[in-house]
């Protein structure tokens, strides 16, 4: 598999810190916003894919049939399944790869004969999973590609990592990236963002789909990290969209041992549909004392669709010495 040159997020300045289960929602303030002359904002988008989707569970007889879920691409099928596009579009000569309907019956082939589901390994059951891989042209012909993982459980999760497959328009994978979450915990509700830089021919990549690689429940979060306050002195959105900007401040609302804690804030823009379209995380250093405040700004710029809200989540952890 070939290597590219690529950035990840936090090399372009997207990133920004976050406080442990502290999260701000800022009232937005309209008001216009210059860009920088580096920010571009194309019209177009790219194709987008849904995610790896759990393996069947057991063999069944030849032909082994696929029902049609909801957002899903005969390139993503055929990727999941490990067949290629052509022989799983000759193995249903009529079905329209562009004009898929949910529950429609598709034939997955197999070699010789064999149940594709036989030949699938087992998957890790896994408590969460990604949201579909959306990729949008960055200037000088790069790509950007982003997710998110939302912790839809009861329980706060840590070590959260993906892996991100690019494929192109047949459906074959040009490059395979682990991506690691921003922030060390994953608190219950919350979304955590995954993205990276392909700087490669925008035409090349037609999309991809994302695999979480590790997420475990966090064991002791409320001793090994302290509760945070997070104030919002204010928001302003751009009237296009384009970016955001976020005032205020992450206090200390208990202690934790040392002098020193490193502070991570996390700024995600979302779209009207809730998907993050842009982030950046700071970091820095805040006292471990209850009453310890650190005043931050943070901007954050849209991959290429509006902001229409943005949040903030923080966390503190103590420094070693």
């Amino acid at each position: 598999m070939r290597t590219t040159k690529r950035m990840i997020l936090a090399a372009m300045g997207l990133l920004v810190t976050a406080c442990t289960p502290g999260v701000a929602d800022g009232p937005a303030v309209t008001q216009t916003l210059l860009p920088f002359a580096t920010t571009a904002r194309s019209t177009s988008t790219m194709a987008m894919l849904t995610p790896l989707a759990n393996t069947p569970a057991a063999p069944t007889s030849t032909p082994f049939l696929h029902l049609v879920a909801e957002g899903e691409t005969m390139i993503g099928i055929a990727v999941r399944y490990g067949v290629s596009l052509d022989d799983l579009l000759i193995a249903n000569p009529g079905v329209d790869p562009g004009f898929l309907s949910i529950g429609q019956e598709l034939i997955i082939p197999g070699p010789e004969g064999s149940t594709v589901s036989g030949l699938l390994p087992t998957p890790t059951p896994l408590p969460v999973q990604p949201e579909p891989v959306r990729c949008y042209p960055a200037p000088s012909e790069a790509v950007w590609c982003i997710t998110q993982v939302e912790n839809t459980t009861d329980f706060p999760l840590e070590g959260v990592s993906i892996l991100l497959s690019i494929l192109d328009a047949d459906g074959a994978i040009l490059e395979q990236y682990p991506l690691y979450s921003p922030l060390d915990i994953l608190p219950v509700g919350e979304v955590l963002p995954f993205a990276i830089l392909l700087e490669q021919p925008s035409e090349a990549v037609a999309g991809g789909f994302a695999q979480v690689l590790a997420a475990v429940p966090a064991q002791g979060v409320e001793e090994r990290y302290p509760q945070l306050e997070i104030r919002t002195d204010e928001t302003v959105i751009a009237t296009d969209g384009s970016q955001a900007v976020w005032q205020g401040s992450i206090s200390m609302e208990t202690n934790i041992p040392g002098e020193q804690g490193s502070l991570r804030a996390l700024l995600m823009g979302f779209d009207a549909g809730g998907n993050v379209v842009g982030f950046r995380i700071f970091e820095g250093e805040i006292g471990t004392a209850v009453g310890s405040e650190v005043e931050i700004e943070l901007m954050v710029f849209s991959l290429l669709p509006d902001i229409d809200v943005i949040r903030v989540i923080a966390e503190v952890e103590p420094q070693l010495p």
